[in-house]
């Protein structure tokens, strides 16, 4: 197994926080090793031990935070409640965690792209775990009858990759692109819109009077 794949070890993750605190603050490019060791309180023999370069760490880091994303996609998949916040929970799990962890820095797109040159086959690969989770869900939806993507001719895998491409169009642009709580209210709209529109049960509208108006608190 790949140092990029295999689970890291207690010292590796110690690194691999340090690199991405690095890396957020002060981009990938001009990261050096000498600074990584220094954030992860190590000298660079020892660093050395581990990785043998920024960009196998940069892998490693990948696939270790796409594997804690996967993680909790799982998990919101495997929750019981309704299906719009199961499909809220999994598309959080991995959109909105990213998202966050970009938004967060001025180097976001630096690192974005870094990762798309470095670690294409890692993004791959988790791309097609979480389409398969978001699949599962939306299969199990269908089966309770909560909703019915079938009826436009979409299938469970076509339908997760449909949630997905929307919920990448949230995103708005590096220059105007809403704040990580906006997101996640945004990714709850659009799944209790796709849902409704895909024949599912519209969720109660708490707050609001018989008008319309949301109610005053």
């Amino acid at each position: 197994m790949s140092r990029s794949s295999a689970e890291p070890t207690p010292r590796q993750r110690s690194i691999l926080d340090a690199a991405l605190r690095r890396f957020a603050h002060y981009g990938f490019r001009r990261t050096s090793m000498e600074e990584i060791a220094r954030e992860a309180e190590l000298s660079r023999s020892a660093l050395y031990q581990h990785f043998g370069s920024k960009e196998e760490i940069l892998r490693a880091l990948s696939a270790h935070l796409y594997a804690q994303a996967l993680a909790a996609a799982e998990e919101g998949a495997s929750a019981e409640g309704r299906l719009d916040e199961r499909l809220y929970r999994v598309l959080d799990a991995k959109m909105g965690f990213f998202y966050e962890l970009l938004r967060g820095s001025e180097h976001g797109v630096e690192i974005l792209d870094e990762n798309n040159r470095l670690c294409g086959d890692i993004t791959a690969r988790s791309a097609e775990a979480y389409v398969g989770i978001l699949a599962r869900v939306i299969a199990d939806g269908q089966r309770r009858g909560e909703f019915s993507p079938q009826k436009s001719g979409l299938e469970p895998d076509d339908t997760a990759e449909f949630f997905v491409r929307c919920a990448e169009g949230l995103t708005g642009t590096p220059s105007n692109s809403p704040s990580p709580a906006r997101y996640r209210l945004r990714l709850r709209q659009l799944v209790e819109v796709l849902v409704t529109g895909f024949g599912g049960r519209r969720r109660p509208t708490r707050g609001r009077n018989a008008s319309g108006a949301r109610s005053a608190r």
